[in-house]
């Protein structure tokens, strides 16, 4: 059954070579070669195997001491295969589920197709594995559900990497929550028609609904008609039923070398840095996602609460025909997110365990399964997703021993018990070994007569040199001694003192029989470390001092101190509380229970990690690609999951997509050769942030939307779903994160719709320039149509009908601590709806072609028809009104800062003009500073109100029946009946100004060709008041440095300063038209002020409204002074005849409207 040598073996065979369960090898040095090999039992060598065949079929074991060496046509890999050195060379390999191929040093595959692939959704991860570097070269690396893991350094040369979760698997969980209330205002003039909770309102005593906050139910301060909805609350959320991560784990660099990576719902980490190398291919990071939605499933009824009568008696009646009935409708629009670490469907039985102090150390003591805590600076995870499987790690199912041991065969290596070589001793008996009589040749010898002799003479010259040969084996077997033949072959082992030093460790003062059985010896439990670490972090090093057993033995020790420090039992975990509390790293061992390899359970001591969160961490999603620094240059780099860097990103690439992923690290300098597409991604750092592109650089958001319909009502949802982020953000952390900034330089443009670009660290500068930079809106349209029925006599489609439509702009926010820098060096800046604020710098905006900003808009639909119906003396009375409503209403943009400075057709280095035709348009923007406003342009310069529309068509009915009179002279009674129908029709415009501002400086506006104000708001203001202007007489009296230093303090602020070649101001005029039909003839004379004092009367009662309640502090200011400033002003020019106008200029007008009401009756 064995072939052993103790030195060397050399084993040659034509035929094929199997072993069952046998041995073969040598104490040395083993050279095999056979046509195809099957190995069922153990190819052993101390000191290195040679294996050369066609097809190696392994099923059990290959291991050395020293190297193993393969050159195979096809590897399949079953079993285990050692070795301190591994070098494979095959242009196939197989590492079928549970199989193990693991160096002790140092591990090189040198093939065509390398298939580490899990091969069925229950099975145990392949793992390639080294404990010091690794190199797999070759055409591709299919990796989906396995591992591939080297303790140091692993370059992965010429592959296409598919890294990937085979049996990923989701499912919809849903929760419900039953018998919930809530409401929804009915009322056509409430600012929303939402679902809120009754628990938001309070039912007051005269049976209306107040709003306890009126910010948490959108401005809705009472509800009289009120939808009242019962119902269960249904939540469904995408969760995991299962998953089996591909992982590519390097403790040291990876150098990712002319590969391409597919990483989809996998784990690529490496401790070091990642490097492309040599024009890299695609880089495919692919995370899953979450979708949530809740779902209202009950009843409803429609009431109109209302006060009636002379004594004011409440009455609550039920409001349109269809006024209750079944209920089912969505609460908001799906939410869609990346997946975290979550618990699994097939894990749910106790994983981590949050004990309190009073809690004992027994399993039974758990308050329930979580897989992820995160508590006052720290995070721990469960381990029952995480336990090593494999051939690596064998189960042990015996009382103390620990539940996984590492396989003593790869720990302990190959050592060989070679019996002592024996001189021969004397001949048996002392006899000699008889004579041989040689042939005598010189004797001529007799001639074969004819061919019968001849045959005779063969046959006795083959009977003689027999019978010699057989004389001379026996004389050298008399020779031989029996006592020195050995009594057996080699016998193979491994080092027992390897494995010794790897049983399980405690500190002192912790007794094991305080605890369950360990999980596993201290390499297994090292292993489960790393592997909380990796999902905790996104690390794989451990953090401390030496190297990783000294790292583990340093935290298991800092655990016991905490655990005295906090008086807990032994095998009890720390409560969010204690977690909050820690000051480090620690390890605990953590009584639980977990699922072995078999299905069974077992109850053991697991070594539970609480890290401490740092910045460059990962945020427990799922899928990522991490390492300590990635640079090098790719081609496409397509990532929907984590790309993470813990220091610096330097990555070049052929295009850039990050849509819906994160792009992270300390320094993020990203380059790509077209553009850079972020839409509803996130691109964070927080010291440095550059990014530059050959093409566009875009941020993006995306939108979710619902709509359908229930019973009588119909909807539509639309919500941002995500919004794409460019964040440079220091978090206040341990680092140095000064001297930083933000850039982005497009070849082509900036394109940010509904985008937040966001500097947060103090005194750091952001720098946006783009040949254009366009700042684009996302409309989100949201809709409710409620029909409770009846037929209408005024063309509504209901007789009790509520519909609504408002549509909303989104603008893009960017903002900043410090100075905000935005340039079209070959184009225009336009924005739409956008709010660009910075909160200590100046905000310059500069566009070579001219910068047209503009406000975003809101419109709103409303169509309502409301039926009632009464009784009155003798007969009933009957009322149905009808509204219709549209308006058109400005959203301000907003730019902001210490200083702000526009400018079109200047260089921002030098000043120098570049573009005579180029103009300065704001329309509906609040450009307001601290120190400085100034607008500047080629041509010219436009600032303009905003133009909002609205139109109204309001139609009544009633009808009366019954006993009429009249007290008048004559007296009269009458009974009948009586109708009335009126119609009003509207329409109009007016503006919304824009506010050009500076609470304490000047406004400084220079137009090389015209100035143009159209109904907007110039103002500088100073907040030091510096008394009337000096006489001249006092002027005359001050030496020449009191008079320029008097002028110099009063030029500081509060000065608006225009240079032009001409300038006009206009005041923009009202339009309102009205068109009403009823049974009355009326004649009436209306008169409105337009302009001059009217404008600035206007603007304190209307427009001051909207500035005051603005989100800008800088705008709010403003508002307060202009308020105080214009109600003055205003009231001078009214009193002198309206002089000064709009803006200082003009007369007040006069307009006179004559309105008509006539009867078609």
């Amino acid at each position: 059954q064995s072939i052993t040598a103790g030195r060397h073996l050399q084993l040659d065979i034509a035929g094929d070579l199997s072993t069952d369960s046998g041995t073969i090898g040598a104490g040395g040095v083993a050279d095999i070669r056979a046509a195809n090999i099957h190995n069922g039992g153990k190819l052993l060598a101390g000191q290195e195997l040679n294996l050369t065949t066609n097809t190696l079929n392994n099923t059990g074991l290959i291991n050395t001491s020293g190297a193993t060496r393969i050159r195979v046509n096809h590897l399949a890999n079953h079993g285990r295969l050692y070795g301190d050195w591994v070098d494979l060379i095959t242009p196939y390999l197989k590492n079928h589920d549970g199989a193990v191929i693991a160096a002790r040093q140092h591990l090189e595959v040198d093939g065509g197709t390398i298939d580490n692939r899990l091969g069925s959704a229950n099975g145990a991860a392949p793992l390639i594995k080294s404990d010091g570097s690794m190199l797999l070269k070759g055409q591709s690396l299919d990796n989906g559900g396995g591992t591939v893991q080297s303790a140091g350094d692993m370059e992965l040369r010429g592959l296409h990497v598919k890294n990937d979760n085979p049996y990923f698997q989701t499912y919809t969980k849903v929760e419900e929550q039953k018998g919930q209330q809530f409401m929804r205002s009915l009322d056509p003039d409430a600012p929303n028609h939402n679902i809120y909770g009754r628990d938001l309102f309070k039912h007051n005593r005269k049976d209306f609904y107040d709003s306890l906050d009126p910010n948490k139910t959108g401005g809705i301060t009472r509800m009289d008609r009120i939808q009242e909805i019962t119902a269960d609350v249904r939540t469904e959320t995408t969760e995991v039923a299962h998953s089996t991560p591909g992982r590519i784990l390097a403790g040291g660099n990876l150098i990712v070398n002319a590969t391409s990576i597919t990483n989809d719902k996998g784990q690529v980490i490496a401790g070091g840095a990642i490097t492309y190398l040599n024009g890299s291919d695609e880089i495919k990071n692919l995370d899953a996602e979450r979708t949530t939605q809740s779902f209202y499933d009950g009843t409803f009824q429609n009431t109109h609460r209302q006060r009636v009568g002379w004594r004011n008696i409440d009455r609550v009646n039920m409001e349109g025909e269809e006024n209750h009935g079944e209920f089912h409708e969505p609460a908001s629009a799906p939410k869609t997110d990346k997946m975290d670490i979550v618990k699994t469907a097939d894990h749910s039985d106790p994983g981590l365990i949050a004990h309190d102090n009073s809690a004992d150390s027994d399993v039974a003591a758990s308050s329930g399964p979580v897989e992820r805590i995160e508590s006052g600076g720290y995070v721990t995870t469960g381990v029952n997703q995480l336990l090593p499987d494999g051939q690596l790690f064998q189960s042990a199912d015996n009382e103390r021993d620990p539940l996984l041991r590492t396989d003593p065969d790869y720990i302990g290596g190959v050592t060989a018990d070679i019996p002592a070589y024996r001189k021969p001793g004397a001949p048996q008996g002392g006899a000699q070994p008889p004579v041989v009589t040689q042939a005598d040749h010189s004797t001529p010898q007799p001639r074969a007569r004819n061919g019968k002799e001849a045959l005779a003479l063969v046959e006795a010259n083959l009977a003689d040199r027999l019978k010699a040969r057989l004389s001379r084996i026996e004389g050298r077997l008399a020779d031989i001694n029996p006592q020195d033949a050995p009594q057996s072959g080699v016998s193979f082992g491994v080092d027992q003192n390897k494995i010794a030093a790897l049983e399980p460790w405690l500190p002192p003062g912790l007794d094991p029989h305080d605890l369950h059985k360990p999980i596993g010896d201290l390499y297994a439990n090292l292993e489960l470390v790393r592997r909380q670490l990796a999902l905790q972090t996104g690390r794989l090093q451990l953090p401390g001092e030496g190297d990783e057993i000294e790292r583990y033995k340093a935290l298991l020790a800092s655990g016991e101190q905490v655990r005295s420090r906090f008086g807990l039992k032994p095998g009890v975990a720390l409560s969010g509380e204690q977690m909050a509390a820690l000051t480090g790293d620690v390890l605990l061992m953590v009584n639980t229970r977990v699922r072995g390899a078999d299905g069974r359970w077992h109850d053991v001591s697991v070594p539970q990690l609480y890290s401490k969160k740092r910045q460059g961490d990962v945020d427990g999603r799922r899928t990522l690609i991490s390492g300590e620094h990635i640079e090098g240059r790719a081609e496409k780099l397509d990532n929907r999951a984590i790309f993470n860097a813990r220091q610096s990103n330097t990555l070049h690439v052929a295009k850039a997509d990050n849509r819906g992923g994160t792009l992270s690290a300390r320094d993020l300098l990203l380059e790509s050769d077209s553009a850079i597409d972020n839409t509803g991604g996130e691109i964070r750092a927080r010291r440095i942030l550059y990014l530059k592109s050959g093409g566009d650089i875009i941020n993006d958001s995306t939108t979710s939307s619902a709509s359908g319909s229930s019973a009588n009502s119909a909807y539509r949802k639309e919500t941002i779903d995500r919004r794409g982020r460019i964040i440079l953000d220091g978090e206040g952390g341990e680092e140095d994160n000064s001297q930083g900034y933000l850039s982005l330089y497009a070849g082509e443009n900036i394109e940010s719709r509904t985008g937040d670009i966001k500097n947060h660290n103090s005194g750091s500068q952001s720098y946006l320039s783009g040949k254009n930079a366009h700042f684009d809106v996302r409309t989100l349209d949201n809709r409710f149509t409620l029909n409770s029925g009846g037929q209408s006599r005024l063309g509504a489609p209901g007789r009790d009908y509520l519909s609504t439509r408002v549509a909303t702009d989104h603008g893009s926010h960017i903002e900043s601590k410090g100075n905000i820098f935005i340039h079209a060096r070959e184009g225009k800046v336009h924005g739409l709806g956008m709010q660009i604020n910075s909160a200590d710098g100046s905000v310059a905006i500069y566009g070579r072609d001219g910068v047209d900003l503009k406000n975003g808009w809101e419109e709103r639909d409303l169509i309502s028809s409301q039926y009632d119906k009464g009784r009155r003396i003798i007969g009933r009375k009957e009322n149905e009104t009808y509204r219709e409503e549209h308006s058109k209403s400005a959203i301000p943009g907003l730019i902001s800062g210490k200083r702000v400075a526009i400018v079109a057709g200047y260089d921002p280095e030098n000043l120098a003009k570049q573009n005579g035709h180029a103009d300065v348009n704001l329309t509906g923007i609040y450009a307001v500073s601290d120190n400085g406003t100034l607008l500047k342009a080629g041509h010219n310069v436009t600032v303009s109100a905003a133009e909002e529309t609205y139109r109204t068509d309001y139609r009544d009915y009633q009808r009366k029946s019954g006993l009429f009179y009249s007290l008048q002279n004559p007296l009269s009674v009458e009974i009948g009946r009586r109708e009335w129908d009126n119609r009003n029709k509207g329409h109009g415009k007016h503006y919304a100004p824009s506010l050009v501002g500076a609470l304490d400086g000047n406004v400084v506006i220079e137009a090389d060709n015209h100035y143009q104000n159209n109904g907007s708001i110039i103002h500088a203001s100073r907040q030091e008041n510096l008394g009337p202007v000096a006489s001249k007489a006092e002027l005359a009296a001050m030496t020449d440095a009191e008079r320029d230093a008097y002028w110099d303090k009063r030029k500081h602020a509060g000065n608006v300063i225009i240079r032009a070649k001409s300038a006009a101001e206009t005041a923009l005029v009202a339009d309102h038209h009205n068109e009403q039909e009823n049974r009355f003839q009326s004649r009436g004379l209306k008169i409105g002020l337009i302009g001059g004092a009217a404008d600035n009367i206007n603007a304190t009662a209307s427009n001051l409204y909207t500035l005051s309640h603005t989100g800008n502090s800088r705008v709010k200011a403003m508002a307060a002074g202009l308020a105080a400033y214009n109600l003055q002003q205003s009231m001078t020019q009214f009193q002198q005849g309206g002089q000064g106008g709009a803006g200082g200029g003009g007369n007040t007008k006069i307009a006179i409207t004559y309105s008509v009401s006539k009867s078609k009756s």
